[in-house]
């Protein structure tokens, strides 16, 4: 049962955090509030009997919808991404590499992201695309530099769960991935406990790779513990959206692993069914061919 547990856990921590960072860095859509559903609402509510109407105090029915109607908003995508790096004990942001932009079109972004400091040369942002294009993704944002831009009370009031804080400790990591999303470039936003998991994830891909390549029966089982629909296509769906440290080790794993002819199988028929996916995210700019799976 190690071996099944392992792969659950390499799926949970590799293609779940992958899709979870892209969501997180996306920009929020404005709602387009629609007078009639709200008016609508507005006529059930005067026909609908709330037992604190009842009281003879007026101020609890207003204080009592105003509450409900707080709570039934939630937490905004900002509020949430600061809670998020709260819990995950720090945000950062993540620059994708792709086949798209040049070196000079990801330098001005880096430019415009770094605010024109002296200090971020043209060199230096020379080898900062190189590196960028040797590893497939690169943390161009950190915690450190959020410490920076907000105040000492609003990092205290963070640190210490403040929803208020939080939210402006959201806002400057949106602010930033708005400014790199202006340039059509792809990036991430990771807490550094995901990122952290990340970097065991590879180690255990090379565990499990090197279990395969001991010998036949191991092999064999660890074939049959990567599920197609429920390890296999995930994984395929996130291949543009990992660093190229996770993509080698994986990659790797596969290659060991098509000498099981069921498994080879299983993966034919997971190519089919997640290759019209990614190929929509290439064509959106998401990935490095040279650094996926499907060549």
């Amino acid at each position: 049962g190690i071996v099944p547990a392992a792969v659950d856990w390499l799926v949970n921590t590799i293609a779940a955090n992958a899709e979870t960072a892209h969501a997180r860095a996306k920009p929020v859509k404005p709602q387009v509030k629609d007078e009639e559903s709200e008016d609508r609402m507005a006529v059930d509510l005067e026909h609908t009997f709330v037992p604190a109407a009842a009281s003879t105090s007026k101020s609890i029915h207003g204080l009592d919808t105003s509450m409900s109607s707080e709570a039934s908003e939630g937490p905004s995508k900002t509020q949430k991404l600061g809670m998020d790096g709260r819990e995950g004990h720090g945000l950062f942001l993540i620059l994708h590499a792709d086949d798209i932009h040049t070196t000079a079109q990801i330098v001005d972004a880096l430019r415009e992201l770094y605010g024109g400091s002296s200090y971020f040369t043209d060199t230096l942002l020379g080898r900062i695309v190189r590196a960028l294009r040797s590893h497939g993704q690169l943390v161009v944002w950190g915690s450190m530099e959020v410490v920076g831009v907000c105040s000492d009370t609003h990092v205290r009031c963070w640190l210490d769960g403040d929803y208020v804080a939080s939210s402006r400790v959201g806002s400057v990591m949106m602010e930033r991935a708005a400014c790199l999303n202006r340039h059509g470039l792809v990036c991430s936003i990771a807490t550094r406990k995901e990122l952290q998991f990340e970097q065991r994830a590879v180690a255990m891909l090379y565990w499990v790779a090197e279990l395969a390549r001991s010998c036949d029966p191991l092999c064999q089982t660890v074939a049959e513990s990567i599920l197609p629909n429920r390890h296999l296509v995930p994984m395929l769906r996130a291949d543009f959206k990992v660093s190229a440290t996770i993509t080698k080790a994986w990659h790797s794993l596969l290659l060991t692993l098509l000498a099981v002819p069921t498994f080879k199988s299983h993966l034919a028929a997971a190519y089919c069914d997640t290759y019209r996916y990614l190929t929509l995210e290439y064509a959106s700019g998401i990935g490095v061919l040279e650094l996926s799976a499907f060549t």
